[in-house]
């Protein structure tokens, strides 16, 4: 399952077209150079960063994948994971990222 942070980071390139790629992520639907930022699958890590099209194989089927930031390059995906880290240490002085996000 896919959920997506009431707060979700999202490159200038993509506002345009945010909902349509949310849905496209949803369904399963191919997303070209569609990266996505999301809370780490391990305890000891912050992010994971994955190509959308990584999120419609079998392995994430069952699991509960929260996206925290969308971008149209990997590049771009590193900045804002950079910029929230960024903005979670201006706003509560440490780097507790699974406090921050909020899902519906």
């Amino acid at each position: 399952m896919i959920k997506f942070s009431n707060d979700l980071y999202i490159d200038d390139d993509l506002l345009a077209c945010k909902s349509e790629v949310m849905d496209n992520v949803i369904k399963g639907n191919y997303q070209k150079n569609i990266f996505l930022v999301t809370l780490a699958t391990n305890d000891k890590n912050l992010f994971d960063i994955y190509n959308a099209n990584e999120l419609s194989k079998s392995v994430f089927k069952d699991r509960m994948v929260k996206v925290v930031a969308m971008a149209n390059s990997k590049i771009k995906a590193i900045e804002l994971v950079s910029n929230i880290i960024e903005d979670i240490y201006k706003s509560q002085k440490n780097v507790i990222v699974r406090d921050y996000f909020s899902f519906t």
